[in-house]
């Protein structure tokens, strides 16, 4: 048994990504080739609208709810009554606004009908308490709910989309997972922690809303950061452009993965340093922890984007290489970013993180329009480049006026000693001569075993630093 609560929670958290990662492998895998180029476009653009829906539920409750179930679990029953029911009088407008939206619209039935019922997804994230768990440092829960999720739509998937017309019923799956499994987290906490009695403390509303609107507007940013270009290049060109687009996002965003991972691990210690020294130990911490797993993610994907996408999704997506390798070259930045924003988050700079996000969704919506005009979802990817490194900016301003320190030094040796690797496996792979996705597996291998070489023996991460990874409990 692992005694080292931060190591057993890392663990927990990357054992379900990696169940989870195989079955959204399996489950992308199948959609691709039965939806099409432009059917996958469809689901992407939806999921694009309801981003904006979710994110008027979710507000920063998460985020709120993790910081103070950390520094209060005494008040776990008024946090978890109150948040749950202001949540569900929320999801109510959400959902009247979603289904406006889809009667008001010109698109198809099927479309409409897909929208409606993935708008149900918003009563899921209502009654959603991952975050109590998260605060508690109950890991291991969140990690076997992320792969019941996924686990359900895939079965559900599996036996009941098999053509384009379809995509309702795969909307409908995936909302019924969602409100199934946070259903089985209620039961949980009822069983463990305490009753749920939905509570409407007017006083306390004011105080959590007051504390999540800046999260709130920041989370707006950055939907429409993540999601803009979806939208944006459905109308200028179409669901083919927007279906090749989709799956080098997904790919991008599977690549962040182990961002969360880290992050959801070292959120409640992050929180509880209060000290300038212990934040500057803190943050240290997760920025080796990122920007090692970071580059190494985004080297594999950047020298060897086509057998991930031919695996994955099939021939048929092959065109979106290009658009891959360019969000690829963005990954390294955003997980740069990863080791900014969520410490500026628990430490209570939600404003300046919100303007940052504001300004970086402006930039966002001028370039993806000025772009995706002339280079498609190419033009898409640059944009999603130009607003990460806006952000970046910004963002490293705020932090190294708060703790006088940046891990750019880090940054760049992880980022040479990925670059290298990555030549060289590549460079074997020109060597052995032979042709065909199959013998690139070889590259990604030698890659990742320089990268690991190179890694430790430059002492940009040594085994001392894995095996002394703990968290700080008097912090």
């Amino acid at each position: 048994m692992i005694k080292n609560k931060i190591l057993r929670n890392l663990f927990s958290l990357s054992l379900a990504e990696v169940a989870t990662k195989g079955i959204t492998f399996i489950l992308n895998a199948y959609l691709a080739r039965i939806l099409g180029v432009e059917g996958y476009g469809i689901i992407a653009n939806i999921v694009a609208i309801l981003a904006y829906a979710t994110l008027v539920v979710q507000l920063g409750f998460c985020t709120i709810g993790i910081r103070s179930i950390a520094s209060k679990p005494e008040e776990k029953e008024k946090y978890v009554n109150n948040v749950i029911a202001l949540k569900l009088i929320i999801a109510i407008f959400a959902f009247a606004g979603i289904a406006l939206y889809a009667v008001m619209s010109n698109e198809t039935d099927l479309v409409k009908m897909a929208l409606l019922l993935g708008g149900l997804q918003l009563f899921g994230s209502a009654i959603q308490i991952d975050w109590f768990f998260q605060g508690i440092e109950r890991m291991e829960i969140i990690g076997l709910r992320t792969v019941l999720v996924n686990l359900v739509t895939l079965i559900g998937v599996l036996i009941f989309v098999r053509q384009p017309e379809d995509i309702p019923i795969y909307m409908l799956i995936v909302s019924v997972s969602l409100i199934a499994n946070n259903f089985w987290l209620i039961a949980i906490f009822i069983k463990q922690y305490a009753k749920i009695k939905l509570q409407a403390s007017i006083a306390f509303w004011k105080e959590l809303m007051q504390q999540n609107i800046p999260l709130g507007i920041q989370t707006l940013f950055v939907t429409i950061i993540s999601n803009f270009n979806v939208i944006c290049l459905t109308q200028i060109c179409g669901n083919y452009d927007t279906g090749l687009f989709g799956v080098a996002f997904k790919l991008f965003m599977i690549a962040v993965l182990p961002a969360n991972i880290i992050q959801n691990t070292f959120g409640p210690q992050i929180s509880r340093a209060a000290t300038l020294e212990e934040r500057q130990r803190v943050y240290r911490k997760v920025s080796q922890m990122l920007l090692f797993c970071g580059a190494l993610v985004t080297t594999v994907l950047l020298f060897y984007p086509q057998i991930f996408i031919y695996i994955i999704f099939g021939h048929k997506f092959i065109p979106a290489t290009d658009t891959l390798r360019i969000l690829m070259a963005t990954c390294f930045i955003s997980y740069y970013n990863y080791t900014i924003s969520p410490v500026l988050l628990m430490w209570k700079e939600e404003r300046k993180v919100m303007w940052s996000y504001g300004i970086a969704a402006v930039v966002s919506i001028a370039i993806n329009i000025s772009l995706i005009n002339v280079f498609g979802a190419n033009g898409a990817a640059l944009a999603t480049t130009g607003t990460e490194c806006t952000l970046a900016i910004i963002l490293s301003y705020i932090l190294y006026k708060r703790i006088h320190h940046l891990q750019i030094s880090m940054l760049l040796k992880f980022f040479v000693i990925a670059i290298v690797a990555g030549c060289i496996g590549k460079g074997a792979v020109l060597l052995i001569g032979m042709d065909g996705y199959y013998i690139q597996i070889v590259g990604i291998v030698i890659t990742v075993a320089i990268y690991l070489f190179l890694s430790l023996r430059s002492k940009a991460i040594t085994m001392a630093d894995i095996r002394n990874i703990k968290a700080d409990e008097n912090v």
